[in-house]
């Protein structure tokens, strides 16, 4: 026999309470539920006390007698303390809910902590609401729902076990207290379930601004205590997130925009309506949504480099947290995934990335968002919101990146095809295809950009296209250059001593791969995980050298900014399979590899890109130099977002000029103009700072700044047979002859 107390709440229901009474005993299974009614009135005016008191002459009925409209939630408190039974319920005494879900509630309780009437369950249904409560009920779901994971955590019909709220300190006073429970009981097992929510027979509700008021307060004090619970459970966690921060942020501004990160400063004059326009009109090569996430941001905070990197920086922290999770969902150790976690923040190449202007760390999470969620319904079997998370996932990465959009969506509909042919696909085919078509769809627009961008721009990138772009040795040259940019970063060389370490820790990766193996330890979602890695570096390895094989090799990590995480995961799983002694070891000179990378990342040194390290010290130059007069000459080295942004601090003396074709600029003699050059390296020739420099022009002054470490710059000589150019960055003070 079930025994349950019914905690029934009321002020002037004095035309209900009888109503309800005898509806609930006569649907109540009396075979299997022993049940009893806890009436507590609020010293209702209508009288609904006194008849409470004649209704419990006839039936089993409490009835607790309180001095005032004290609130809800303490008069449901105030029940579950007059209560001895070890089942407790809630329901409303205006007859909106209805009691033949009673004895399905009840009886599901042998299986669930709490088990409540849901209004968004399939097949429940609310008569006639007027359409400004509908919406504030909707709201105030929408705002409690993230907090509880419950799809009607604001029910007032509910059940569950007094164990679940034994010690529990529950203090609401408003109306919702099933909110509450939810955030501080200790429930694991929640289940919701369909009903029919009537219109009140003869009663007015009883919510008004007050207790909106107090529903307001609720919703922030249980985000901070939802949070502090979180944290506390977590604390580790919490540690590497607070580590991440300070990474992040540690001298975010000490170096200004290099060339690819100024083209978002060129949309920062523009409104949000406006830069939609422009961008339909004119877009770049690369989706929209990063540049508009940036500039919403600017609308918010100061015109700073933290605010210009700060999409980035958030995104790389979304990193970290789903490295987190997938590495939990696929290992189930939480030893394993924060050190995943860890692994992933404590790196100078995810730093450099995250804290660059550019599109690279959000499109890494929402892709890795999309496998996540992939991954779900690949080794738990479909559910509906997992599907739905998924497109929306992969609609996102198509609005921030072209080619991760391209690896996602080949790489997840490769998996499911090869699942549907040996018969054992993830979800049906058709539902399968309607999904990836309404993905299609919402990513309609992005084909007119690429047109656009292609054929009526003009772009000379694109024309670059060539199946056999480049050798077989750069290819594989390639593939190992992710490995190594993953696990060193960017700022180690391989003639400094810690690489040694590290090639000894990739060895012991690749033993504790073939280890794991031998031992039967891989399981299929952990090989999978190794799988998806792979197929990223290969992906983006192929993609960039056959659709853009202008670029070296040493830029294509950060095109498939993806495979990053996934190979952190892997590097943590393959050394995990190995006995704890060693693991601790392998892990200890992995961090010294680390910090080793994030010194010289921090102090600008050993670094195999310059273009990444741009300092101000040739803006300083400018300002400390420029007179009154001279102009600044407006080129894709300074593009006209870089003077819009730096202008005050730096080249208040100047006058920007377009100076895009030289030849064309009508400029007096003797005329002075500050021009900015970049080094590059190009397939068959070496372009040197002062190569820049146009014809008609001397050079007057000239500041060189981010130089190559020497012994680097030898090497790449050795295997160019060419000179290298000495230094990244020149700014010359430029006079017309």
């Amino acid at each position: 026999m079930l025994k349950v107390s019914i905690i029934i709440p009321t002020y002037n229901e004095a035309k209900n309470l009888p109503l309800l009474v005898e509806e609930v005993f006569s649907v109540i299974n009396k075979t299997e539920i022993d049940a009893e009614l806890i009436v507590v009135d609020d010293n209702s005016p209508d009288g609904t006390g006194q008849v409470a008191e004649e209704l419990s002459k006839q039936f089993p009925i409490k009835v607790v007698h309180r001095s005032g409209k004290l609130g809800l939630g303490s008069a449901v408190r105030e029940g579950f303390n007059h209560s001895d039974r070890p089942l407790l319920g809630v329901m409303d005494a205006d007859l909106s809910h209805d009691p033949k879900n009673i004895n399905e509630m009840v009886g599901l309780l042998k299986d669930h902590d709490i088990v409540l009437g849901s209004r968004f369950e399939k097949g429940s249904s609310v008569e006639q609401w007027k359409w400004w409560r509908k919406l504030i009920s909707e709201a105030g779901v929408m705002a409690t729902r993230f907090l509880t994971g419950v799809k009607d955590p604001l029910s007032g019909f509910f059940f569950l076990k007094r164990e679940v709220i034994t010690g529990v300190p529950l203090s609401t006073v408003g109306y919702k207290i099933l909110l509450e429970i939810l955030i501080k009981g200790k429930q694991a097992r929640v289940k919701e379930v369909p009903f029919q929510f009537r219109i009140r027979k003869f009663s007015t509700s009883k919510l008004d601004k007050k207790e909106y008021w107090l529903f307001l307060k609720q919703i922030i004090f249980y985000s901070f205590y939802k949070f502090w619970h979180w944290a506390c459970k977590h604390k580790y966690l919490v540690g590497i997130l607070a580590l991440s921060v300070f990474l992040l942020l540690y001298r975010v501004a000490y170096r200004t925009f290099w060339g690819d990160e100024t083209a978002v400063l060129d949309y920062l004059k523009n409104s949000v309506g406006g830069f939609i326009v422009s961008y339909w009109n004119h877009p770049d090569n690369h989706p929209p949504l990063y540049y508009f996430l940036v500039l919403i941001a600017s609308k918010i905070f100061p015109w700073t480099e933290l605010t210009i990197r700060l999409v980035s920086i958030l995104a790389g922290l979304g990193i970290v947290c789903l490295v987190y999770k997938f590495t939990h969902l696929v290992v189930g150790n939480k030893k394993v995934a924060l050190l995943a976690a860890f692994f992933t923040a404590f790196s100078s190449y995810f730093v450099l990335i995250s804290q660059m202007a550019r599109y690279h760390s959000l499109a890494a999470f929402f892709s890795l968002l999309t496998f996540y969620f992939f991954y779900r319904l690949l080794f738990e079997g479909y559910r509906k919101h997992v599907w739905y998370w998924y497109l929306a996932a992969l609609v996102l990465v198509g609005y921030t990146d072209y080619p991760h959009f391209f690896y996602v969506a080949f790489f997840t509909n490769l998996v499911y095809l090869y699942g549907l042919i040996r018969r054992r696909p993830i979800i049906p085919f058709v539902k399968w295809f309607f999904g990836q078509l309404v993905a299609a769809i919402l990513l309609s627009p992005l084909v007119w950009m690429i047109y656009h961008r292609i054929v009526i721009q003009g772009d000379g990138g694109w024309s670059n296209i060539n199946l056999l772009a480049n050798s077989w040795k750069h290819i594989v040259f390639a593939v190992f250059f992710h490995i190594y940019s993953f696990f060193f970063g960017e700022n180690i060389f391989p003639w400094n001593y810690v690489f040694v370490v590290g090639i000894t820790v990739l060895i012991a990766v690749i033993a504790g791969f073939v280890y794991g193996f031998r031992k039967k330890m891989w399981t299929a979602g952990q090989l999978f995980v190794v799988f998806l890695a792979a197929s990223m570096v290969l992906l983006n390895t192929f993609f960039m050298n056959i659709a853009d094989p202008r670029y070296n090799f040493i830029v294509y990590p950060k095109f498939g900014f993806v495979a990053y995480p996934l190979w952190i995961m892997v590097f943590v799983l393959c050394l995990s399979k190995l006995r704890y002694k060693i693991q601790f070891v392998l892990f200890l000179l992995w961090g010294i590899v680390a910090v080793c990378g994030l010194c010289n990342f921090y102090q600008a040194k050993n670094y195999l890109n310059p273009s990444y390290f741009r300092t101000f010290e040739q803006y300083q130059y400018v300002r400390d130099h420029s007179r009154p007069g001279q102009y600044l000459a407006i080129t894709p080295n300074a593009i006209g977002g870089v003077y819009d942004f730096y202008k005050e601090k730096y080249f208040s003396n100047t006058i920007p000029i377009n100076f895009n074709n030289p030849s064309s600029v009508d400029l007096p003699a003797h005329a002075q103009i500050w021009f900015f050059s970049t080094g590059s390296e190009g397939a068959e020739e070496t372009i040197d700072t002062e190569a820049g420099v146009p014809e008609g022009y001397k050079v007057i002054k000239r500041f060189d700044s981010v130089p190559l470490d020497p012994t680097f710059k030898k090497v790449k000589e050795k295997i160019l047979n060419r000179p290298s150019y000495t230094y990244k960055y020149t700014v010359f003070l430029l006079e017309k002859i």
